[in-house]
């Protein structure tokens, strides 16, 4: 499992480098999987409500007969965050006949791990991109999943891909804290910070759109 930060100004790009990404990463002899979970999607500031609106529909197609397996001990916490999941998990036989009594100290830990498991299961069918977009505007259950995900140092064909707007994080920002919470991992996520072009990049893009060189006095 790899984790990348992508940083840039709004309008740098970074979308388009995810849409891109996408588009690549589908081509491929063996394609990936991709779950872009939005920031601006679902339900503003409810908890996880990016990672509901991204991975949710991806695991609704999911068939029964593949469904056990993907889910695997985690399908008690993952009903709760999926609950459109819990008639096919109980029909399944897969959920409890009564409601596990956890401490309120571990079911955080519990959901966490249990869409590390699911992402780890997935990644053993092909390959996984998770893509966390906009951290900065995220709820702290979100970005408690991104740091947890971005400190895991086990093998697995997953990378969790996190964007964030730099010049958006205010001296007290609480992602400041997830950040450096990242970076003191074992294996802290590479970074890439994307910025405007440079003479040559732009001359190269309007080459490639135009098809020939542009002028000294039009760069």
């Amino acid at each position: 499992m790899t984790t990348l930060l992508v940083t840039g100004t709004a309008g740098i790009g970074v979308s388009r480098l995810l849409d891109e990404t996408e588009r690549r990463v589908s081509e491929l002899p063996e394609p990936f999987t991709v779950i872009r979970c939005s920031t601006r999607a679902g339900r503003w500031g409810e908890p996880y409500a990016p990672v509901v609106a991204g991975f949710g529909p991806l695991l609704a197609a999911v068939p029964d007969e593949r469904l056990a397996g993907l889910v695997g001990p985690g399908a008690e916490p993952l009903s709760r965050l999926f609950p459109q999941l819990e008639p096919r998990l109980r029909r399944l036989g897969l959920l409890p006949d009564r409601p596990w009594v956890v401490p309120p100290e571990r079911r955080q830990a519990r959901l966490l791990e249990a869409v590390l498991g699911c992402l780890e299961r997935l990644g053993e069918r092909s390959p996984v991109i998770l893509a966390l977009e906009d951290l900065h505007v995220a709820d702290v259950a979100t970005r408690a999943l991104a740091t947890f995900l971005a400190r895991i140092t086990r093998p697995g064909r997953v990378c969790v891909l996190v964007t964030y707007q730099p010049d958006e994080l205010t001296r007290d920002h609480p992602l400041r804290a997830d950040l450096a919470a990242m970076a003191e991992a074992t294996d802290p996520p590479a970074r890439l910070e994307l910025g405007p072009l440079g003479r040559d990049d732009l001359a190269a893009l309007v080459e490639g759109i135009e098809g020939e060189r542009p002028s000294a006095a039009a760069l």
